[in-house]
């Protein structure tokens, strides 16, 4: 029987560890008082941004945690911990979760890892201030359009100069004869 149970926290243990692998941010969060509608709302937006939050027990978590060697303060596991993984886009993650803390007061975020180093709540607010990944993909290709653009004006220019000239002399000759 404690093999048994022993081989299933295990196995729990594992799933943690690949979810901490796989995420380029995870968060700890404390999710007592939350309703089942609060938590479905929370679950619904993170899903539509490919991630999860997942309630595991602290003690399977915290060991996870020890696995990787991952730094982690005492305080991360004293109350329920649930933990918010994200596989694509950790800034609008991170977004989600502040803007959540900050309407449900309940719902209170311990702090994370984001690419294997731990972080608190004033760095993952900092992240959740940064511009999307497609605010940033549109930023860029702006940037490299602008000047292409200029450069194929600059270059058009003196040959459609050219092509003025051409019909203005054509239709001068057309027009005196």
């Amino acid at each position: 029987m404690k093999a048994e149970k022993r081989e299933k926290q295990q196995s729990v243990v594992g799933e943690i560890v690949g979810k901490l692998k796989e995420s380029d941010l995870s968060v700890l969060v404390n999710y007592r008082g939350l309703t089942v509608e609060q938590l479905s709302e929370l679950r619904g937006k993170l899903h539509q941004e490919g991630s999860k939050v997942k309630v595991y027990k602290n003690t399977l978590t915290r060991r996870a945690v020890d696995e990787m060697k991952l730094v982690c303060p005492t305080g991360f596991f004293k109350e329920p911990t649930a933990l918010v993984t994200s596989e694509k886009d950790p800034v609008s993650v991170a977004k989600i979760v502040v803007d959540f803390a900050a309407d449900n007061e309940l719902f209170q975020i311990k702090g994370g890892f984001f690419e294997d180093k731990t972080i608190d709540l004033v760095t993952l607010d900092s992240l959740a201030k940064l511009p999307s990944r497609e605010v940033l993909i549109a930023k860029a290709v702006g940037a490299i359009k602008s000047p292409l653009t200029g450069l194929v004006m600059t270059l058009s220019g003196p040959v459609r100069g050219l092509v003025y000239t051409l019909k203005a002399i054509s239709d001068k000759k057309s027009g005196g004869e």
